[in-house]
């Protein structure tokens, strides 16, 4: 069985922060998915209005044992990134929980109980809560799929998620050369999410419409070289679970010398 961590990175093997030492995985798991439900009792009725308000923060509470107060300190560390950052504020990050070598779930906010054993002072029995950022487990890798050549419009093909619940799918286009790209349309099932600014020949626009696990940020966010550039329109892309062949477009406005449009999809599922 494969070490838990608990940090931040792109994979297991790149995660930065804090690996439970071997054989001491935590012992006990427990994530429970919420609905949030508002009841409003309504005149003249016996019977309440049920409001569904989605998916509220998913509580993950994880138990075990450290044995070491090296080990213990630098766990207590690694959780209260997610709270408090390294100039004291509060933050916003995100951190990845691997609980195998190729899953994990986002949480934050984690805070952390001790109980030392009375019969073996050396030994730390520890109760961590986090808020899961949403209700899915993912796994590590994305699949890109890479559009066809093109004029003004670039096709890319084949699309699919594995996974048993929708995605919102990241976009990245790249200006390969000439004149810059000022205006761009998305579109895939009758949705259309649009850009306008400016990506000049040999740069790479990159479209988030999901969760930033480094800022905490949701929805919809372009960035251009690390900083965020353009406004970004339309709706959100949904790709839907269990779907494959899929196809989506992308237009152009500008650009002289060629443009490639990818979709990156990340599979992942309830849980």
């Amino acid at each position: 069985m494969a070490n838990w961590k608990l940090g931040t990175g792109v994979s297991y093997a790149a995660l930065v922060g804090f690996t439970w030492p071997t054989n001491f995985n935590p012992a006990v798991e427990d994530r429970q998915i919420q609905k949030l439900i508002m009841m409003r009792q309504m005149p003249y009725s016996d019977y309440p209005l049920l409001i569904d308000q989605g998916t509220q923060a998913i509580p993950t509470a994880i138990t075990g044992v450290i044995y070491t107060q090296a080990h213990f300190d630098n766990l207590i560390a690694q959780a209260a990134k997610s709270s408090v950052g390294a100039d004291g504020r509060v933050t916003n990050l995100m951190q990845r929980l691997y609980f195998s070598a190729t899953e994990y779930y986002l949480v934050r906010n984690g805070s952390v109980k001790k109980n030392r054993f009375a019969t073996n002072p050396l030994g730390w029995a520890y109760v961590i809560n986090f808020n899961g950022a949403d209700p899915f487990t993912y796994t590590d890798g994305v699949t890109t799929y890479q559009s066809t050549a093109g004029a003004s419009v670039r096709t890319t093909a084949g699309i699919a998620n594995t996974g048993n619940a929708y995605v919102f799918p990241t976009f990245e286009i790249v200006n390969e050369a000439g004149t810059a790209i000022t205006a761009l349309t998305i579109s895939y099932g009758g949705t259309d999410l649009t850009w306008t600014g400016s990506l000049a020949g040999g740069a790479t626009l990159t479209i988030y419409q999901d969760i930033l696990e480094t800022s905490g940020l949701y929805g919809l966010h372009a960035y251009v070289s690390g900083a965020e550039s353009g406004l970004v329109g339309g709706s959100r892309i949904i790709l839907a679970e269990s779907v494959s062949g899929k196809t989506m477009t992308c237009t152009f406005t500008g650009g002289s010398g060629g443009a490639n449009f990818k979709v990156l999809v990340q599979s992942r599922r309830w849980g």
